[in-house]
């Protein structure tokens, strides 16, 4: 990987800020499967707490990697069940995050066999191999309730 003005990237960044999210969404410009991408998600009226949000990566319509944050419990779930990943091994890992409030900021380092997750700044970290038969470059959004996000999304190079 090349270090770039841009954190891991090579400077040339996607950002989408305030973007209210009722449902599922694609955002122009937010794909690949060699990326590092950091998301805002917080709730769109305080009175009114989104249920979840899920993020969809490596997709290709039909299989795909998942990371899903529930405020209502304080849990991130990654999982590769989708993913074409081999199903005699854990697929699926839950952890505590402690959010404020519903905000969570989650940054996501993928190149084409592994996925890093940050969440909160380092507070929680995991990564995943990413074994897929099919591999997707698609990211797509969903959200339980309105919840509004800020993304940024960076190219990794490769050498």
């Amino acid at each position: 990987m090349v270090i770039g003005s841009g954190g891991l990237g090579n400077g040339t960044a996607n950002r989408n800020k305030r973007v209210v999210v009722s449902d599922e969404l694609n955002l122009s410009g937010i794909e690949g499967r060699v990326l590092d991408m950091t998301l805002t998600i917080r709730p769109w009226k305080a009175e009114a707490m989104y249920r979840y949000f899920w993020i969809k990566v490596a997709s290709n319509g039909e299989d795909y990697t998942s990371i899903r944050f529930k405020p209502g419990t304080d849990t991130v779930r990654g999982d590769r069940t989708h993913s074409g990943f081999p199903h005699d091994i854990l697929n699926v890992r839950d952890f505590q995050v402690h959010p404020d409030g519903g905000n969570l900021k989650l940054r996501i380092v993928m190149d084409r066999n592994s996925m890093e997750l940050f969440l909160n700044d380092g507070e929680q970290a995991a990564s995943f191999l990413l074994y897929d038969e099919h591999p997707g470059e698609g990211v797509q959004f969903e959200v339980g309730g309105q919840a509004v996000m800020d993304v940024e999304q960076y190219e990794l190079i490769a050498p």
